[in-house]
């Protein structure tokens, strides 16, 4: 189910936030080097 709303957290906040937090900090720590 994805849904670019924001009613897909609802759902699966847990997989999707893990995911988008290693891309955040993976991001992040590829501008800083």
């Amino acid at each position: 189910y994805r849904d670019f709303d924001g009613r897909f957290w609802l759902i699966d906040v847990d997989s999707h936030s893990q995911i988008w937090l290693k891309t955040l900090i993976n991001n992040t720590l590829y501008i800083k080097h």
